[in-house]
């Protein structure tokens, strides 16, 4: 456990026996605010427990005030305000964090896993019809911070992807294609291949608006596709691959890379013969126009088609087959965690629930990690009316605004350098600001506020490293440092951060395996409150020119923590950080 959950719990402890209600010490626990402030590093509010036991709030807090120092040896001051217990943190005993931070570097607070546990994280998972837009961003920046986090706990997250490549909406664009491609190819037409197919899915969204009859040519397209017609299956393969070639190339500028990378073309006749094992086995029925279905009525679901009439397969087939397959890889698999938008939170209620009537004996661990939609200050985005914003549009803006700022702020550094720096920026810019926000929500995704130098952004966290590391190379410290010379409540507040961390990386681990939930904002915000306190430091006081040599040594070994953990904590949100800015 934590050093400091350990000390909430003596507290919570010695509370309970104050108060005589050693019943309510879990409660206790969660009622205490960890916010250092001028009042405290803990606070305590008393309200709930005095009115279990009949007594006025003012008066219990000063009752465990009075008493709790007594109890807990790592408590300096505690004192009662307006009923609350506001604890203030021994010091001394705060600063042993640092050494802690310095001596562990990388693995400080990285939980020792008795039992490290196997995953399959599959996010990005695109569609073949069109490029990747903003919101596959998002999807990403989360896919690799949950593989980060998983890592770092001790446990193996395998990264996967199913690439969408066959289906009714591929079929669009590919029927657009051959009623007005007149045999375009995306190097004739100086485009993307991944850019290219996708005007020709927002074309045949446009034209099916005045013949209705396009979509029942696309769905026998499909048919022809799935019997194996051969100039549909090669138009098919020839621009998937010019797809795929085009997302490849932005995959590469977000760093992504897939230890198992799944086709639906590969898999959807597989997921046919597990709907036709389970009708065997009467997980499934036969509805009179040949579709096969599952009855999920009794637990508030509806009756789920697997296949359709004519055949052919659908999203949930594919998913039942890929089931199939990853439990054979992996016999010791945990569970999958899907990074899927909200908007299909329906899909894998279905999903999970099919797979435990199949008997995959992890199907509970299964998890939909799910995320709010990413708008932009204009508005909502929609593919098939051409008004997403593409990836590759948000990277270059984004590249564009870091190489200004970088330009403005460093006018003396070479080409190569401009443009690692920028892009390294950029990179931070995107991930943090997407990453700050509650999965759950939607977001509005600005990429000019996300750029700054100011605020909670990844640059701002970037420059604070890169200042700190400017610091740390003028100063070579020494095995012994004597912190009793920090005395000052910055210094306090920056190890009581410090300290902080491992508790934080805890709760977030434990979440993500009771609750099958990871929330990196929280880590984003904790990352940012740090910076703020770093900065505000500088601010106000000196480090390398500190008033005496045993001064300069504790608050640079104090930074050298704060980097550490900050080093730590942008490397779980997959940015990179640098040594000079």
């Amino acid at each position: 456990m934590p050093v400091l959950d350990d000390i909430v719990r003596d507290i919570s402890f010695a509370i309970g026996g104050i108060i005589k209600n050693t019943d309510g010490i879990e409660e206790i626990s969660r009622t205490m605010i960890m916010s250092p402030s001028q009042w405290g590093d803990i606070s305590f509010p008393c309200f709930a427990c005095a009115k279990k036991i009949h007594k006025n709030p003012h008066e219990v807090a000063q009752q465990i005030a009075d008493h709790i120092a007594e109890k807990v040896p790592c408590i300096a001051v505690a004192r009662a305000d307006a009923g609350y217990v506001n604890i203030t943190l021994d010091s001394a005993f705060l600063y042993q964090a640092i050494d802690a931070a310095l001596q562990a570097g990388q693995s400080y607070g990285a939980p020792q896993t008795e039992k490290p546990l196997t995953y399959i994280v599959e996010y990005a998972s695109p569609n073949t019809n069109k490029p990747l837009h903003v919101g596959h961003i998002r999807n990403i920046a989360l896919g690799q911070a949950l593989i980060a986090f998983l890592k770092y706990c001790g446990h193996r997250a395998i990264s996967a992807e199913i690439i969408n490549d066959r289906g009714i909406h591929i079929m669009k664009s590919i029927l657009a294609y051959q009623k007005w491609g007149n045999d375009e190819t995306p190097e004739s037409a100086h485009i993307k291949g991944d850019h290219f197919v996708g005007n020709y899915y927002v074309l045949f969204s446009h034209r099916v608006k005045d013949d209705p009859s396009l979509e029942e040519e696309a769905q026998k397209l499909l048919q022809q596709y799935e019997q194996g017609e051969q100039e549909i299956c090669s138009l098919w393969e020839r621009m998937n691959a010019w797809v795929i070639d085009g997302m490849k190339q932005t995959y590469k500028r977000l760093g992504v890379s897939f230890e198992e990378e799944d086709f639906e073309s590969d898999i959807f006749e597989k997921g046919k013969q597990v709907v036709a094992d389970g009708l065997a086995r009467g997980v499934f029925k036969k509805r009179d126009d040949g579709a096969i279905y599952a009855d999920l009525t009794d637990v508030g679901l509806d009756q789920k088609v697997v296949l359709r009439s004519d055949g052919t397969a659908i999203y949930i087939t594919q998913d039942l087959a890929l089931a199939l397959m990853r439990t054979a890889r992996h016999p010791d698999l945990e569970g999958v965690l899907y990074i899927v938008a909200c908007e299909q939170e329906y899909h894998f209620k279905v999903l999970f629930e099919l797979l435990k009537r199949l008997g995959f004996t992890w199907a509970d661990t299964c998890v939909h990690v799910s995320y709010g939609l990413v708008n932009l200050p204009s508005g909502r985005m929609k593919s098939r009316e051409g008004t997403v914003v593409d990836a590759d549009d948000i990277l270059d803006e984004l590249a564009r605004l870091a190489l200004q700022e970088v330009q403005t702020r460093w006018q003396d550094i070479d080409s190569v350098e401009l443009h690692s720096r920028s892009e390294m920026i950029a990179q931070a810019a995107l991930r943090f600001y997407l990453l700050r926000v509650q999965p759950r929500q939607d977001m509005i995704y600005n990429p000019a506020e996300s750029i700054s130098f100011d605020g909670a952004t990844g640059p701002y966290l970037q420059y604070t490293v890169a200042r700190i590391s400017h610091i740390l190379a003028q100063v070579e410290l020494k095995k012994k440092i004597d912190y009793t010379v920090l005395i000052e409540r910055q210094e306090h507040v920056l190890a009581l951060l410090v300290l902080q961390f491992p508790s934080l990386v805890h709760e977030l681990h434990n979440h993500l395996l009771e609750k099958k939930y990871y929330n990196p904002s929280a880590l984003t915000q904790y990352l940012y409150t740090l910076a703020q306190e770093t900065n505000a430091f500088y601010q106000t006081y000196r480090v390398l020119q500190a008033e005496t040599p045993a001064l300069v040594q504790a608050r640079a070994a104090l930074l050298g923590a704060v980097k550490e953990v900050l080093d730590i904590g942008l490397a779980l949100c997959c940015i990179s950080t640098p040594t000079n800015m």
